[in-house]
């Protein structure tokens, strides 16, 4: 489940980057209307998990998702010198004016 909270997450990142593109759309309402349900009905019937697994498993991927976006400054910032406007953030907000970004990044690497 925390798996397809991220995929959600992440495919709702998507469809804001790229309003015009029907087919995320499509995917993302297919996706929340159609494919979340099953899963948790069918793991919730078939008794392979509990509602307390479920619910633990929405709660994780939430979290894992914000842990991820606070990692990738490391990497999007401090080593490909990103800017606000280039990262894809869904939970936090970067400063607008600098994002964190330094001018030149790989004259800080050896």
């Amino acid at each position: 489940m925390a798996i397809s909270i991220i995929f959600t997450l992440h495919l709702y990142k998507m469809t804001l980057r790229h309003p015009d593109q029907r087919l995320l759309h499509y995917a993302l309402k297919f996706w929340i209307l159609f494919k979340l349900p099953y899963i948790w009905i069918m793991m919730t019937f078939l008794r392979t998990h509990f509602v307390i697994d479920m619910t633990s498993g929405v709660v994780c991927g939430f979290i894992f998702t914000q842990a991820a976006e606070k990692i990738s400054v490391l990497l999007d910032v401090y080593l490909r010198g990103l800017g606000a406007k280039s990262r894809d953030l869904l939970f936090y907000s970067v400063c607008p004016g600098c994002g964190w970004a330094i001018d030149n990044a790989l004259a800080k690497i050896d």
